[in-house]
């Protein structure tokens, strides 16, 4: 009788001096993924070293020498990070994202009966008021700015892959998966700072705003509501932001 083995999932990490977050959140999902991969743009903050001394044989460590996000689209960051993955399923994050370490022993048996190629799970935004410190503590005293759903698990080899320069979504062809997920119970925290000044993400929808081919495979409601009635306040930290990733490098 032949026996049914459990999946594998790679967890995929884009980052870029997220070294505070990374030694927080990294510890919990660790214990769950088969692989880690980590693409790393330029990191400054001891990033490389972290990763290295943590990282197992099969995990991935993959270093460029700038941040190509600001240039060249999340999509392709994160599809980059994708093509090196070699496990059974395929989740792609942040440093700043964390699946719910009270679920960790659910998400093999999620995977193993998962019907479609896309997995739809929750997000809880947790706002962090302070310095990073246990995230197992954030999340018992601090509500969630919003809840959402994201698509994030993917099987390899379905063909799914990341488009859109900005607020990226997964596409099969030409088709968003958005139809095609199973729903399931997971959950994912995102820890960002109160009142954080997004000046990365004002940058990238100026740009975008400005040069209509970066806007395919994005909701159009960014650039015909979102930043005509908040254009002044978006190209001032466009400007801020444009100023720093040149003193970097990075453009």
């Amino acid at each position: 009788m032949e026996i049914s083995r459990s999946p594998t999932v790679s967890l995929c990490l884009y980052v870029h001096n997220d070294l505070p977050m990374l030694r927080t959140t990294l510890i919990h999902q660790i214990q769950w993924a088969d692989q880690i991969c980590i693409l790393d743009l330029g990191s400054k903050d001891g990033t490389q070293s972290f990763c290295r001394s943590v990282l197992r044989p099969q995990d991935v460590y993959i270093r460029r020498e700038k941040n190509t996000i600001p240039t060249l689209g999340f999509s392709e960051a994160m599809n980059a990070i994708m093509a090196v993955a070699s496990m059974d399923w395929i989740y792609v994050a942040g440093a700043s994202y964390c699946l719910d370490w009270k679920q960790r022993e659910m998400v093999k048996p999620t995977l193993a009966s998962a019907t479609r190629d896309v997995l739809d799970i929750e997000t809880q935004h947790i706002p962090i008021t302070t310095t990073v410190h246990q995230i197992e503590e954030i999340t018992e005293t601090e509500l969630p700015t919003r809840v959402e759903r994201h698509r994030v698990f993917v099987r390899r080899g379905s063909g799914i892959v990341y488009k859109g320069y900005i607020h990226e979504e997964l596409f099969l062809g030409e088709t968003n998966v958005v139809e095609m997920a199973d729903v399931v119970p997971l959950r994912r925290f995102h820890f960002s700072k109160v009142a954080q000044r997004q000046t990365k993400q004002a940058y990238m929808i100026i740009r975008a705003y400005n040069n209509p081919e970066l806007q395919a495979y994005t909701n159009k409601w960014w650039y015909t509501v979102f930043v005509p009635e908040n254009f002044e306040y978006l190209t001032q930290l466009a400007s801020e932001c444009e100023k720093e990733l040149k003193e970097n490098g990075d453009i």
